[in-house]
């Protein structure tokens, strides 16, 4: 199954993530947590999704933006880009579309600076 135009039905991505985590031991080396971590978001992202294609996917960012921190967001969009390069390299997908897809803004927080007489 490749796409083209169109999109992946996600029951049959979430039959290739046992492939994803031998992908990302050879290719990224990654620890077992951090698999967990990306195998955990991409079952949470594919939930929402009734087929995958970069509007689907940008469609559930947006929405999840007004829900979600921007910390939350960018691991999101972390994960979907390692999920979107793995498809690309299983010849699923013909392009990694979330390498395009931009990180939120984050808050930065301003340090509070005590005064003289508060030290």
């Amino acid at each position: 199954m490749v796409l083209n135009q169109g999109s992946l039905d996600t029951v049959y991505l979430t039959s290739v993530l046992p492939e994803f985590e031998t992908w990302l031991s050879i290719h990224r080396d990654v620890a077992s947590s951090t698999f967990k971590h990306h195998h955990y978001t991409i079952l949470k992202i594919l939930h929402h999704l009734n087929h995958f294609n970069k509007n689907t996917v940008e469609n559930y960012l947006f929405e999840a933006k007004s829900q979600k921190e921007p910390g939350t967001i960018e691991n999101y969009v972390f994960t979907l880009r390692v999920f979107c390069k793995f498809l690309q390299s299983m010849g699923i997908l013909k392009e990694n579309f979330a390498a395009d897809i931009p990180l939120p803004k984050r808050n930065h927080n301003v340090p509070v600076i005590l005064t003289v007489a508060e030290i």
